[in-house]
């Protein structure tokens, strides 16, 4: 197993100087800025006054998160460390602080697996085919244009990879015309950072593919991205904040399908984290505190859904996240396999059940939601894993 399938929760942090506009990371593509307008007329206010990295890795420990991942750079072009490649970057225009140096550092001194976001868009680079789009272009002008794009982002991916020590995980973003050549530049990682893992969108071969905004669940190691309100940057009027219910649904969700969450984090142009993000995030580890272990430890379900549960497979056990509170009569029959013994794992409590020849289990006394967040049983069971029935289709008719 990798790192990434013990780790079943991550943080995602948007970051960059779109953060100053306060209304979304694709504010210079919406409003066509011109390039030196964007660049100069954010910089003012994108200052990192009030960064500190120490403070954000301890909030994702708090949530429960084994990684961490920074946008280095996003669309815009605009890249968060010092490079020769562009004069849109930290020490130039902004900040005159290596962000991503003192972002893996602070992770790498808290134990964090960590992550580079690099987009393979560059709206500012006079290659790139359009800034303007909506919402990505469809084919490169000239073919000198596509190779002098791919080696200009091949020699930044070359300095993030290169300059910071061990990094665990390069999260390709950004969608562009082909050919881009992302065989070649994902070889260029692994021979930069051996054991590095690679999400899809740069091409084979990857590692990891993603859900975004869903939980549409995929084969081998996947990973659902979902913002905490409805913007990836900051954005000051968006208050569609998701409460920690919603969060601790869609992680057993996505846990249930052999995935991970990747949480997003929008943090304002001073470097702090909106209160909303902070809230929600500490509610989570709070439950995560209690359940964390054996989310760490489960497989992916074969069962199907339920309207009352959740049941997530340990090495020897089931999980039942209790989604709500259960009825006098509700009846449990997904396997086969005989109960050795239930156990609350919040308090080690014994809970009294009956098992009938089918194999449904009725309880005595079941726990129940607490503070509106699902509650858990440890199912112990004898024997591999036999569902009752097989899980077919869930097809709904368009």
């Amino acid at each position: 197993m990798t790192w990434f399938e013990e780790t079943p929760l991550g943080i995602i942090f948007h970051w960059g100087i779109y953060s100053a506009g306060a209304r979304g990371e694709w504010v210079m593509n919406r409003e066509r800025w011109i390039p030196e307008e964007y660049f100069r007329g954010m910089s003012s206010a994108f200052t990192a006054a009030l960064w500190d990295p120490d403070q954000w890795m301890e909030l994702a420990q708090e949530a429960g998160a084994g990684y961490v991942i920074l946008t280095t750079r996003h669309h815009d072009g605009y890249c968060l460390w010092p490079t020769e490649t562009t004069p849109w970057c930290v020490g130039k225009v902004g900040p005159d602080r290596d962000l991503v140096g003192e972002f893996v550092d602070s992770a790498h001194r808290h134990g964090l697996a960590t992550g580079l976001y690099y987009s393979l868009a560059d709206w500012s680079h006079p290659d790139y085919p359009s800034a303007w789009e909506r919402d990505w272009p469809l084919s490169w002008p000239d073919p000198d244009q596509s190779r002098t794009f791919v080696q200009y982002c091949r020699q930044q991916i070359r300095e993030l990879l290169s300059n910071y020590g061990k990094i665990d995980y390069l999260w390709y973003d950004g969608a562009f015309p082909q050919p881009m050549h992302g065989e070649e530049t994902n070889q260029i990682a692994r021979e930069l950072q051996p054991g590095i893992l690679l999400n899809e969108r740069n091409g084979p071969p990857w590692d990891i593919a993603i859900s975004e905004q869903g939980v549409r669940p995929k084969e081998g190691l996947w990973e659902a991205a979902i913002t905490l309100n409805d913007n990836w940057g900051y954005h000051a009027t968006d208050r569609a904040w998701k409460s920690v219910a919603q969060v601790v649904r869609t992680l057993l969700d996505v846990r249930s399908e052999g995935g991970n969450l990747l949480l997003n984090v929008g943090p304002r142009a001073d470097g702090t984290i909106p209160e909303e993000s902070r809230q929600t995030l500490r509610a989570l580890g709070h439950w995560m505190s209690r359940h964390g272990t054996a989310l760490r430890e489960t497989q992916r379900t074969p069962f199907s859904w339920n309207n009352s549960v959740t049941l997530i497979p340990g090495p020897d056990y089931i999980e039942m996240y209790i989604l709500s509170e259960l009825h006098e009569d509700f009846r449990l029959c997904e396997f086969r396999n005989r109960v050795q013994r239930i156990i609350d794992p919040a308090d080690g409590r014994m809970i009294s059940f009956h098992q009938d020849q089918q194999g449904c289990l009725t309880f005595a006394e079941p726990p129940k939601p607490k503070d509106g967040l699902p509650g858990a049983l440890r199912i112990e069971i004898s024997g591999e894993l036999e569902p009752l029935v097989q899980r077919g289709l869930h097809w709904i008719p368009e």
